[in-house]
């Protein structure tokens, strides 16, 4: 898959992903008071260790999130961001 399609895929899932968390809708919205925990994504994703970009870049899409936890053995090593995806596929 080019490089161009993958991070416009990132970004409309992106997108997708803000509109459904949208904070700024009352109009008492103060985002100095927010919380990591109204911040944070409840439900986490992630890859194995030995997950290709473009498997990658199908997780994001079909999770709607521009950041994946990267796994090996059921331990966190890492993570893989859009922008990660993008730099590494259009380079």
């Amino acid at each position: 898959m080019p490089a161009v399609a993958i991070c416009f895929l990132l970004r409309v899932a992106d997108q997708a992903h803000d509109e459904d968390r949208d904070l700024g809708e009352d109009e008492n919205f103060d985002a100095r008071v927010l919380t990591a925990a109204q911040l944070a994504t409840p439900e986490l994703v992630w890859v194995e260790l030995d997950a290709s970009a473009h498997e990658i870049a199908q997780v994001t899409r079909r999770e709607g999130t521009h950041r994946v936890l990267v796994r090996q053995d059921g331990k966190l090593v890492g993570s893989v961001s859009a922008l990660d995806l993008c730099s590494a596929v259009s380079e």
